[in-house]
């Protein structure tokens, strides 16, 4: 439901930009395809962002390891 919803408002977001004329930093109107590839965009880059969580794991496990490493390497006898 929640991606409907972006949909929804991303093609009435690009409407409004489509229909007042506004143009974008480099003084170009916003075109059908411009608004549907920015909206992909932002999509797949939200799901990538959304998917981070597991790898950021295995990074935070890493580095717990590698300094238990460093601490037994490092003990004096």
């Amino acid at each position: 439901m929640i991606i409907n919803c972006f949909y929804a408002y991303a093609f009435f977001w690009g409407g409004y930009l489509r229909y007042n004329k506004i143009l974008t930093g480099n003084d170009v109107e916003y075109t059908g395809g411009r608004i549907i590839a920015i909206m992909f965009c932002i999509v797949i880059s939200c799901t990538r962002l959304g998917s981070i969580g597991d790898h950021l794991k295995a990074i935070i496990e890493g580095r717990i390891a590698g300094r238990l490493t460093f601490d037994v390497l490092d003990a004096v006898p």
